[in-house]
């Protein structure tokens, strides 16, 4: 990044807490970006280590510290910090490839020059580290949901999803991973903020990004990058590790998009009544296959209650006979001799 050219339009937030051991990498790959942004904004959210010091260190431009209010806050608070019209997201624990910025802003320009109008949010593909080892494929090729979406090709390697035909795919799952966002400001302020009265706790997260995807794609087409201009580091001690934790949460957030329909877009309340039965089935799937029976049973039963299926009375008898000690017992035999069977090439 040539100190002397002229800075992009784009305020970068970092949220972080207890990162101190990531928080360089971070900043570091935002420094090297060959199109550099007006500024760096962390935001501390309550750690209890260094996060603070070593971000000040790295070379961010603002390091704010607040008591923890988890990433909705977070991000709440570095965007109102930010002076620049675009805002780009990254998470303490991830990484930009040099090149981000410069390919997302070049595409926004692109598509402005061919609409007239430019889409508000700019996502890119991104690749996935569990711990050293990268996953294949990238994070877009291996989401089945944003596979389903339809897209409009107006470039090499760049896409848009026009929110009248992307919105009811918006409500089955999230395709927009929050290091990749480019986002113009206005989509971040106002009733558009992240909600941070969803709950986070050690049973129920409901995913922040998710909800602000719902709400923020019915305003602005997303623009995407299908290029990985993203590093994500998952750790199984995350979030993304406890996947019955987060099947919980989804269900929470089906609750609010039916509950309170006027923060959505139209219609989006009779779409979510109408899947939540299956994520009802899929919870108690999920939390099967994690040989949690009892919360299987619970997911189970109250996607019995909202409409009944002869497959899922079979399921639950089954449960029934597995939650106790022998049948947990036969239950995790029979995960062990399936993951020990012969794997065919």
């Amino acid at each position: 990044m040539s100190p002397g050219a002229r800075a992009l339009p784009i305020s970068v937030v970092i949220p972080a807490h207890d990162a101190a051991a990531t928080i360089a990498r971070a900043v570091e790959s935002v420094l090297r970006q060959t199109c550099r942004p007006a500024e760096i904004i962390v935001v501390d959210d309550g750690s209890r280590d260094a996060t603070a010091a070593v971000a000040r260190t790295s070379g961010a431009s603002t390091v704010v510290s607040q008591a923890c209010g988890g990433p909705a806050a977070a991000r709440n608070a570095g965007v109102r910090l930010c002076s620049q019209p675009w805002i780009a997201l990254l998470d303490a624990d991830d990484a930009w490839n040099p090149h981000k910025l410069e390919r997302q802003w070049g595409a926004l320009l692109w598509a402005t020059l061919r609409d007239d109008a430019a889409p508000g949010v700019v996502m890119a593909d991104y690749r996935v580290f569990h711990g050293a080892r990268r996953l294949a494929p990238t994070g877009l090729q291996a989401n089945s949901l944003f596979r389903r979406i339809p897209k409009e090709r107006i470039g090499p390697g760049i896409a848009v999803l026009r929110r009248r035909r992307a919105l009811p795919f918006m409500l089955e799952g999230n395709v927009l991973c929050p290091s990749t966002l480019l986002v113009e400001r206005s989509l971040l302020t106002g009733d558009l903020a992240f909600d941070e009265q969803l709950p986070r706790t050690r049973e129920v997260y409901a995913a922040e990004d998710w909800e602000w995807t719902m709400r923020a794609a019915a305003r602005s087409d997303v623009l995407v990058i299908e290029e990985p201009l993203v590093d994500r580091f998952e750790s199984p001690h995350g979030l993304s590790g406890d996947p019955v934790r987060l099947c919980r949460g989804d269900l929470v957030l089906t609750q609010r998009v039916i509950s309170e329909p006027q923060r959505y877009f139209p219609g989006a309340a009779q779409i979510a009544a109408r899947r939540r039965s299956r994520q009802h089935w899929l919870a108690a799937v999920t939390a099967c296959r994690r040989l949690d029976v009892s919360s299987s049973r619970r997911f189970l039963v109250e996607g019995q209650a909202e409409r009944w299926t002869a497959a899922g009375s079979v399921f639950l008898a089954l449960l029934r006979a597995l939650d106790h000690g022998p049948g947990r017992l036969a239950l995790r035999a029979s995960r062990t001799v399936w993951r020990l069977r012969p794997k065919v090439s």
